[in-house]
Parts: C-alpha cells; structure tokens; sequence
C-alpha cells in the first residue's frame, strides 16, 4: 500500500491509535489467583515465569517504542495484575504507549485508581461467578469507568452450566448498565463432551 507521494509508509508514520497502532499481546504470566474449574490455561504456580525489574523493563519497552512507534499493549494471563509491582510497570508503559487488561479485577481498584492515570488504558474484565457475584463485578466495573473515564467490558466464559443465564447476564451488564459484554467459547472437557464441538 502506497501514501499520497508514491512511497510506502513506515510504521512510524502511522497513527498512534488503533487499528494503525502496532499491537502487543502480552502474556505476562500463567500463574493466577483463580482456580475456575472451567481453565486449563493457568498454571498452579504462585510467581510469574519472567521476573524483570522496572527499569529493565521501561528500557525494553522504550526501545520498542524508539522502533515502532507508540503501541498498544494487551496484558492478558493468567491473572496479569498479580505480577509484582504490577501499577508501577502500568505506569512505565503508559510513558509511551496505551494498555489494555484483561482481569478478573481481584485487585485492589482504590489503589488502581488512586495511581494510574485515566487516559490510554482499556479494563477488559472477565468475570467468574465461581468467584463473584455480579453485582459486586459491576460496581468494580462502574467504579472504574465513572471515576476514572476508563474504557471498560466485561466478558464471561461460555461453560455448559452458565449457558442458561447468558442472555440474563448479558441483559444485565449490556443493556441496563452500557456495559459491553462478550462471550468467549469454553474450551474443554465437561460431562465426557468437548466444547466447543459439543
């Protein structure tokens, strides 16, 4: 694909948003403080499996950012926000590039808000009802988008014995609280069936 001159275009000479943004999917860690009976991803470990300090870290993600320009970088798990000094290494990021984060908001959200800054970051929250209850799920949900103006869905697993209540749930989070809600397919073994053939 050409520009206006003839030439093809840098990454560099992109936009700084998405879709234009170079995208990072970034596993930081396997290990997670849920053990939902529906996961066959995370692994039963207590520490992440690349331990960095912060300015080894802000040195690596400034010379991705000196190459291609700011980006967008997508924390996923495992649960990425037990990773040590995980708002701080938030922080480094948000220097000179946007964070999305997948969680299952376990974290302590008054500190979350009291420290990172509104602008550039996108909640993506799974929700386990193994674990929490919705309304408890939402009100992290709204707190974090009314009082810091951040970018916030909620997504649930698609395993067999929540299938009843998915259009309720999804009522719930969508359509009386302008959540946006998203399903994702579970993948696995339950009552001697594979999903998601099953």
């Amino acid at each position: 694909m050409e520009n206006d001159n003839g030439r093809k275009p840098s990454v560099r000479t992109g936009r700084a948003t998405l879709p234009n943004q170079v995208l990072w999917n970034w596993e930081i860690t396997l290990a997670c403080n849920y053990k939902c009976s529906y996961c066959e991803q995370t692994r039963d470990q207590k520490t992440p499996e690349l331990m960095l300090s912060l300015d080894e870290w802000r040195r690596i993600w400034s010379g991705i950012f000196d190459r291609y320009g700011p980006c967008h970088v997508r924390l996923v798990g495992g649960e990425p926000t037990i990773y040590p000094e995980f708002i701080k290494l938030v922080n480094v990021l948000l220097e000179k590039h946007t964070v999305s984060i997948t969680t299952n908001l376990s974290f302590d959200i008054d500190e979350w808000i009291e420290n990172v800054p509104s602008a550039g970051v996108h909640i993506a929250a799974s929700f386990h009802p193994e674990y929490v209850e919705a309304e408890e799920f939402l009100r992290k949900l709204l707190v974090l988008r009314d009082k810091k103006h951040q970018t916030v869905s909620a997504c649930l697993v698609a395993y067999p014995p929540y299938l009843e209540k998915l259009e309720r749930f999804r009522v719930f989070f969508e359509e009386e609280h302008g959540v946006l809600f998203k399903i994702n397919p579970f993948c696995g073994a339950y009552n001697e069936r594979r999903y998601p053939d099953a």
